[in-house]
């Protein structure tokens, strides 16, 4: 359970960082306590309805600190924020009050800066620490990517409880024009392998310089590589920058057919 997790993760932060010892517990929410840190959901702890995914209420009194979320990702995150503020004060003291926080925009992504496409554990949480809520990798096939093999079902499961979302960055070329009468069958062993294989994984990155698709876009240049000519590079454009826009402008007529299409 991440909120389990993350206060474990709090409990290790106070004891190692501030020098503060306290009992991790499960407990009634609603209780009146004193001298307790209360984490939890809006389904434990009441009050107004807090409709973002993501978000939370932070509040400190003499008695207490709340983190009242919408939802376990929510809780997770105003428990870094408990840490962000005390180690900005490089102590464990805070000011009274109440805020309401929630994320400027989701997903927010990242690459690995640790090793490309390595995620251990302890980098998972580093990142769900800073605030992004989704890494991505590039992905050659079926739990392999660029530099060798990947479980790619095991690293969903493990960010997963971290409150991470994973995306799949292809790298898979496509030579198939949707019109072509075995395109179906194509993306069907290609792209429609991936979610059949790693179902947990929330959705694909196309980007025109690691993909290329065919177009009959007049404008492009017929060949998904740059082929020169006495040295001249060719005015038109390869055909793999341009599925990139042609995907962003259909996302949202196309999100209600749940379909993709590709000119």
């Amino acid at each position: 359970m991440l909120v389990v997790r993350t206060a474990a993760d709090l409990q290790d932060y106070l004891f190692t960082s501030m020098n503060v010892s306290v009992l991790l517990k499960k407990g009634n929410l609603s209780q009146k306590q004193k001298n307790v840190i209360k984490i939890g959901t809006q389904k434990e702890l009441k009050g107004k309805k807090l409709a973002v995914p993501k978000s939370y209420e932070f509040s400190c009194t003499t008695a207490e600190i709340i983190i009242r979320a919408c939802d376990d990702r929510g809780a997770a995150q105003g428990c870094y924020y408990l840490e962000d503020l005390m180690n900005l004060r490089e102590a464990p003291f805070l000011t009274q009050g109440k805020i309401d926080r929630r994320p400027a925009f989701s997903p927010r992504m990242v690459h690995s800066g640790w090793q490309l496409d390595r995620y251990p554990d302890a980098y998972l949480s580093s990142i769900a620490h800073h605030g992004f809520d989704t890494i991505l990798f590039f992905t050659t096939e079926v739990d392999s990517t660029p530099t060798g093999y990947l479980d790619f079902n095991d690293l969903v499961d493990r960010a997963a409880g971290f409150g991470i979302d994973v995306y799949l960055y292809t790298r898979m070329l496509s030579d198939r024009h949707p019109d072509d009468p075995d395109a179906g069958n194509y993306y069907s062993n290609s792209y429609g392998k991936l979610f059949r294989k790693c179902p947990g994984a929330k959705g694909i990155i196309f980007v025109g310089e690691s993909c290329g698709f065919p177009s009959k876009d007049p404008r492009t240049a017929g060949s998904n590589t740059v082929l020169e000519e006495e040295g001249i590079r060719p005015k038109k454009t390869v055909e793999r920058l341009f599925p990139e826009l042609r995907f962003s402008a259909m996302a949202q007529s196309d999100r209600k057919n749940n379909t993709s299409r590709i000119s």
